[in-house]
């Protein structure tokens, strides 16, 4: 059983953030090509909300339950490559990102978005450029080998058995996660945490945020600390 700890719970209300790309994945490839890497100063997920609603209204005990009901089927989606199924859950206005972050003293940020069209037609054939590697070799991968290798291995070579959530609690010292919560005030974050299999005092995090439309909660943001 994963342990859960409830974290602070802050004020939600409604906002927009990110745009779509192409649908053709050799386009996307080309005009990514000098978007992909970014900085705190560039970095779309990190970006401020323009407009900024603050509604009058905490997130209930229902609605905790329910997110991280929510933020452990998205898991198990993701985990069986599932994504057609995941595009159900994502937010019809921000889409998803996917983000890498390296270590914390790296400032790069790397990031892909897809739509929820682009996520129910995603296949196994069709590869990504996801980043760059510390050696410089870019992260070209389709959207399962880039789970199987990013989000559930260790520096792509360690099984990670995440065995602990966080909801909704901000890290005091980490800056990209002042970041994010600045970025997304409406927003509410599961993380999920395991030891690092190299640096046991390291912590290795995939880090879920969903916001709500309307009366239902979605996904817009898929992030994976820790690595590279």
């Amino acid at each position: 059983m994963r342990k859960i700890l409830l974290g602070s719970i802050l004020m939600l209300s409604l906002g927009s953030l990110i745009a779509c790309q192409s649908t053709d994945s050799t386009n996307v490839q080309e005009s990514q090509k000098n978007d992909y890497v970014t900085n705190h100063e560039t970095s779309r997920i990190l970006q401020k909300e323009k407009e900024k609603e603050t509604l009058e209204q905490t997130l209930s005990i229902e609605d905790s339950q329910w997110i991280l009901g929510l933020a452990e089927d998205v898991f198990q989606k993701i985990k069986r490559h599932d994504f057609p199924s995941l595009a159900t859950n994502v937010h019809p206005d921000k889409n998803l990102t996917f983000a890498l972050f390296p270590q914390s003293e790296i400032k790069a940020i790397y990031e892909r978005t897809f739509t929820q069209e682009q996520l129910t037609s995603l296949d196994e054939q069709q590869s990504f450029l996801w980043g760059v590697e510390n050696d410089g070799d870019e992260i070209q991968l389709t959207g399962g080998e880039f789970v199987s290798e990013y989000l559930l291995k260790d520096k792509g070579e360690f099984d990670i058995h995440y065995n602990e959530v966080i909801f909704h609690q901000k890290i005091e010292t980490d800056e990209r996660s002042q970041l994010l919560f600045d970025a997304h005030p409406q927003a509410v974050f599961v993380d999920y945490l395991a030891e690092s299999f190299e640096q046991p005092e390291k912590q290795q995090m995939i880090r879920f945020l969903f916001e709500r439309v309307e009366e239902q909660w979605y996904l817009f943001a898929v992030i994976r600390e820790g690595i590279l």
